[in-house]
């Protein structure tokens, strides 16, 4: 039945008391939650539609299930979903004022819910269900505050011309330098966060945990990850701030960052996946940049076992490329939810730009045969020089199967792979509390992993 005006005023004294979006118990399936959205029109300023865009849930083919309802003689909008009690996911209202408003997917702004107390990414809300993974690092009761984020660590924000591959100019880039102090305990980045132990090589007496000094104050080196979509980690996403909460908490070891940025958004898909010449910039040039910059702020670099390379989406595919051009370089791959879809054009003799419509087709993943082909073209072959973790969210879809066929090969063929499933769609809203997860079983391996 729908709501009425006094039902209406309830909804809203409910929300203001416990925000939004509502959650109820779902009266049938332990595993779901009833959960309500709401959407308030501003004064004065009438729509005549409103799409609730949830990844995954309300978007592309499931559009429609996205269109709201207003209650009846008000100015409130409200749609009820069914959803996964572990699910977290971004969302976002797009108000329109006529009368048919664009219902393709993919074309309407989205506004954040003002009634979400949580944090927004990437200017969107974020629902996380109560049986979500704890993300304690990413929310304001757990994260690290400013002041205590620069005692920990210290920002480096640069343009490289080393990853000027087709010279259009640098490419930005962040590395994130933690600050090591001879005072503090197991990587909890307590103290001043003085620089210690500049340029000390690591020795076999060189203690297990990274960047804590042993009694004769030579320090391990510090794993160095590198990550592309620099941008959205350091700018948007508050990566600094969370490695310092895990940091503290014991989570994590301290950990260098160095971010790859896109310098335009046409950038992105032209440079990420598989392309050899941004690769091997990211391997023989920028990582030497880093494992430099590094050593002048008085951080023992790593030896090819304490780099591991990340990536989500076209990066993630980006990260998986890497260990098959340059192998070697990198001792840890996470790989987010890749691009299942993408190819070389004309690879195959398949005319066109790939697009993530071609996960329909027969065709086996790009990715796939690149990892054989390299392996055979490596004489005695490249598995095991990297450990891979996969992870994609259970919303997507065809991406899933993709995932597990390679997942499958990786494992036939000789790789430590692992791949985890979380509750979700193609979002950073998972994905930020996933790397911490991969990256606290990666660093928590053996030394001789990393040295």
């Amino acid at each position: 039945m729908m709501a009425q005006p006094a039902e209406a005023a309830a909804l809203v004294e409910r929300a203001q008391r416990e925000g939004t979006p509502l959650v109820d118990a779902h009266p049938r399936d332990p595993a779901l939650r009833r959960v309500t959205f709401l959407w308030e029109e501003d004064s004065g300023s009438p729509v005549e539609a409103v799409h609730l865009w949830v990844n995954r849930v309300t978007d592309k083919d499931s559009h429609e299930r996205g269109w709201m309802r207003r209650i009846p003689n008000t100015s409130l909008w409200m749609l009820t979903l069914d959803l996964p009690a572990g699910l977290r996911a971004s969302y976002g209202f797009s108000p329109g004022r006529t009368s048919t408003p664009e219902r393709s997917p993919g074309t309407l702004a989205h506004r954040a819910d003002p009634l979400n107390p949580a944090p927004r990414l990437r200017g969107l809300s974020v629902f996380s269900g109560d049986q979500a993974p704890s993300q304690r690092e990413w929310e304001p009761h757990g994260a690290t505050d400013p002041a205590e984020t620069l005692r920990a660590c210290r920002t480096v924000t640069t343009s490289l011309d080393a990853l000027d591959v087709d010279g259009r100019g640098p490419r930005p880039c962040w590395l994130h330098v933690p600050l090591l102090d001879a005072a503090a305990g197991a990587g909890t980045g307590s103290g001043a966060g003085t620089p210690a132990g500049a340029g000390t090589p690591a020795t076999p007496e060189t203690p297990e945990k990274p960047g804590v000094p042993a009694a004769s104050g030579k320090i391990a080196p510090v794993p160095l990850l590198v990550v592309f979509d620099g941008e959205v980690w350091f700018e948007e996403a508050g990566l600094p701030a969370a490695l310092a909460a895990a940091r503290r908490a014991g989570r994590l070891p301290p950990l260098a960052v160095l971010g790859i940025g896109n310098g335009r958004r046409e950038d992105r898909r032209r440079f990420l996946g598989g392309h050899p010449a941004m690769l091997r910039a990211v391997a023989h040039r920028a990582v030497p940049w880093a494992l430099k910059a590094l050593a002048e702020h008085g951080v023992p670099a790593p030896g090819t076992g304490g780099r591991i390379i990340a990536g989500q989406s076209l990066g993630g595919l980006a990260a998986l490329a890497a260990a098959t051009e340059t192998p070697g370089t990198f001792d840890a791959v996470i790989a987010q939810s890749p691009s299942m879809w993408w190819r070389p054009e004309g690879w195959r003799g398949i005319a066109g730009t790939p697009t993530p419509r071609d996960l329909h087709s027969a065709v086996p993943a790009w990715i796939t045969e690149r990892f054989t082909t390299a392996g055979t073209a490596a004489g005695s072959g490249i598995a095991g020089q990297a450990r891979i973790r996969l992870q994609v969210g259970t919303l997507e879809g065809l991406t899933i199967g993709r995932m597990e066929t390679l997942r499958h090969r990786l494992a036939g063929d000789g790789w430590d792979v692992r791949m985890r499933g979380y509750e979700g769609g193609h979002d950073y809203a998972w994905w930020r509390g996933a790397l911490l997860d991969a990256l606290e079983e990666l660093t928590a391996e053996p030394e001789d992993r990393r040295s």
